[in-house]
């Protein structure tokens, strides 16, 4: 499976555009279903890694979810764009005729990067499995919804573990932003420190970036995660940093073993990954 299989098959994409197609406001809906399927299919050709002929399979695979409405659906999907969008969007309220076409780009960037990140996880030999997109942590404190993109369980040798992805685009969210809040983050997930906490010291936050900022501020990111980790290294878990070029570089190798290798090495630096 690659990252074409798993855009055409994963639910909440298929969900979320096959939704689109059923709102009320289905023009709009329509609309933008359109510019995020293009907005993908344009970055897939620009990478150069499949001939178009499968680009355009998928591209027609997608468009056909919000494009053919089937009627026994729409009991099962409702509004369902509104959950996804949420999800996009979790700092503001999002309204389906008030979105532009950056914003659709935003949310095919993010899809995209996020199937890229999970691409990696299988082709690895880390013992990573039951891989979720879109899922959420609840705030005990606050209640809130603390999203993640990808969620997944990485065994070790004497202990299993979380990976949990956030896909940040410098678009729309600020990563640095986004790093000094996880303290607090962590603190609202896990709740009363006298119960066994969600996240614990050896899980792994992985910051995926979806656009790189300048090289001056990708410095300044990684040193404010090593400043983060350890401020808050009792309570927090091991943060990793992949930059948008990192992931591409990774994922651009024809040999599975050598993404797999570099992905370990990756974990390493948090000293997380102990193979054998």
């Amino acid at each position: 499976m690659d990252i074409l299989d798993l855009l055409v098959t994963n639910p909440q994409v298929q969900q979320f555009l096959t939704s689109l197609g059923l709102s009320v406001a289905k023009e709009a809906g329509q609309k933008i279903g359109k510019w995020v399927v293009n907005s993908i299919s344009t970055k897939l050709t620009h990478l150069q890694w499949f001939e178009e002929k499968r680009i355009e399979e998928s591209k027609n695979t997608l468009e056909g979810l919000f494009i053919k409405k089937p009627v026994h659906q729409v009991s099962l999907l409702g509004n369902y764009w509104i959950e996804f969008l949420t999800f996009m969007f979790p700092e503001r309220e999002v309204e389906i005729n008030k979105l532009t076409e950056n914003d659709c780009d935003y949310v095919a960037q993010r899809i995209f990067t996020a199937m890229c990140f999970e691409q990696l996880l299988l082709d690895t030999q880390c013992n990573i499995e039951n891989i979720r997109y879109m899922t959420y942590f609840s705030g005990i404190q606050s209640r809130d919804y603390h999203y993640f993109d990808l969620k997944a369980r990485f065994e070790q040798r004497f202990f299993d573990n979380f990976l949990c992805a956030r896909v940040i685009d410098i678009m729309a969210n600020s990563p640095l932003a986004y790093v000094n809040s996880l303290p607090r983050v962590v603190s609202d997930i896990n709740g009363n420190p006298n119960t066994p906490s969600v996240l614990r010291d050896h899980d792994v936050i992985a910051v995926v970036l979806s656009r790189d900022p300048s090289n001056r501020t990708i410095t300044r990111l990684r040193s404010t995660i090593r400043s983060v980790q350890e401020t808050s290294n009792i309570i927090l878990p091991r943060l990793i940093l992949f930059t948008n070029q990192e992931l591409l570089e990774i994922l651009g190798s024809q040999n599975p073993k050598d993404r797999s290798t570099r992905l370990e090495r990756k974990l390493q630096e948090v000293k997380l990954y102990r193979g054998g």
